[in-house]
């Protein structure tokens, strides 16, 4: 069976809903992954590590943001060539969109193992707990190639008209989260 919708043959409105719900429900598995973050640390570590996973939501969001940014382009090119039968350039687009996620990834981890402590300064996170919230935002930052990665393969299958897949894989990792 391919997974893949052709959006150019059937009812468009229900190629369209069967296409947006995935990805409507698949935002919602995400932010279960923040809500049940904040449940565990909130009772098992205390609130002091509550108020530290707290106070760096403007940063972990900026970064998510910015990865979905970067493979939101990687769609728009990828169908585009998809969407052509140009599968010459699908190819070159998918190796370019990975090799991105990987390169962006391996910076970005860096990055925020060396100046997680002074960006969250920056933002005004409270001393008492500036070293709590430093070391959840370097635990943070190591799962930034892996986090690259599902976000541009998401991207590509979702460019092709799989949007199923990247969210039963988000279902599996928001249940073993």
């Amino acid at each position: 069976m391919d997974k893949k919708q052709d959006f150019t043959q059937g009812v468009i409105w229900k190629q369209l809903l069967l296409y947006f719900f995935p990805i409507l429900i698949g935002t919602f598995f995400q932010q279960l992954y923040n809500t049940v973050d904040t449940i565990i640390v909130g009772q098992a570590v205390g609130t002091e590590a509550l108020a530290a996973v707290g106070s760096t939501g403007n940063l972990t969001n900026l970064i998510v943001y910015l990865f979905v940014g970067l493979s939101t382009g990687a769609t728009v090119v990828i169908a585009q060539y998809y969407g052509a039968r140009d599968d010459k350039r699908v190819s070159r687009g998918v190796h370019t969109s990975f090799a991105l996620a990987i390169i962006s990834g391996i910076i970005m981890m860096l990055f925020g193992l060396l100046f997680s402590k002074q960006c969250l300064s920056l933002i005004g996170v409270p001393l008492e707990i500036l070293d709590a919230a430093t070391l959840y935002m370097k635990v943070y930052f190591l799962s930034m190639i892996p986090g690259t990665i599902y976000n541009i393969g998401s991207a590509i299958l979702r460019a092709v008209g799989d949007s199923k897949t990247p969210f039963y894989y988000l279902i599996v990792c928001s249940i073993v989260n």
